[in-house]
């Protein structure tokens, strides 16, 4: 008579291969299950937010130009418009301060806010973002005073600080070579957005020009920018180390720019993934 316990009984060789192959079998739907999860990530991170039309919104902005993209991001979600009534955007006009603070705040959902202590809001459409952004901290007096100059043209720097505050960035992961930024006023918030990927040099140059005005496209590309950064850390794990990152309780344990996360396997298995 055989002993159980010895390797080379053939019946426990065959249950042997029975569990192995079970095991086989689990590990490849593990893998497959981690395939799918890391599928859902790319594809949440990677995809556009929105699936532009056939035809373009505004009449002067091509599908072909660097803009489109954005400028549609920001129509399609309500926080751009034809440019005074028309159908045009005027991608190369100046912004006003306004102008800037609505832009930002629909972009930022900054939370309604009532109550100001600037002395010069005009009483107009603008004052209710004005506002919002006052409250949320991401505006103050101009120059020290309790002015906002909301009809004054709004400068690269100055919008830097708006969007950064408004959208409660930090410092990023990107590299960049800013040349003209040391000293200047705003330089912390310039920093944040160029480390964040939604700010470079100057049509391709090492200048962020702070004192420059910025544009309609220039601000459309910031905010929408903003509004989907792209950390460079995110990295995909190796599904072929799935075996690693599942514990003895069924939990797939994995990390996604570097925030750690978990999944239990039986319960999505459940779900039919």
């Amino acid at each position: 008579m055989w002993n159980w316990y010895n390797n080379n009984n053939p019946v426990r060789k065959l249950k042997n291969k029975v569990e192995e192959q079970k095991m086989k079998t689990k590990n490849k739907s593990f893998k497959r299950l981690f395939a799918f999860l890391v599928a859902l990530v790319m594809v949440t991170a990677l995809v556009p937010s929105v699936i532009f039309a056939a035809d373009p919104t505004f009449t002067d902005v091509k599908s072909t130009d660097w803009l489109y993209e954005h400028v549609e991001n920001l129509a399609a979600n309500g926080i751009v418009s034809g440019y005074k009534g028309t159908k045009e955007f005027k991608p190369n006009n100046p912004v006003t301060r306004q102008e800037a603070a609505k832009m930002i705040a629909l972009g930022a959902k900054t939370p309604a806010a009532s109550g100001t202590e600037f002395t010069d809001l005009l009483g107009n459409w603008a004052d209710p973002y004005i506002m919002a952004l006052e409250a949320d901290g991401a505006v103050s007096g101009f120059a020290g005073t309790k002015e906002f100059k909301p009809l004054e043209n709004i400068k690269r720097g100055h919008v830097a600080k708006m969007i950064a505050l408004a959208f409660g960035l930090k410092e990023g992961s990107e590299d960049y070579d800013l040349t003209d930024i040391k000293g200047v006023d705003n330089e912390e918030y310039i920093k944040i957005l160029a480390s964040n990927g939604i700010v470079g040099g100057f049509k391709g140059t090492t200048l962020f020009k702070p004192n420059e005005l910025v544009t309609r496209a220039q601000l459309a590309k910031m905010i929408d920018v903003a509004m989907s950064p792209v950390d460079s850390t995110f990295r995909v794990l190796d599904v072929s180390a799935i075996n690693e990152t599942v514990d003895k309780n069924g939990t797939l344990e994995f990390a996604i720019n570097g925030k750690e996360e978990a999944a239990d396997l039986e319960a999505l298995e459940e779900e039919g993934y």
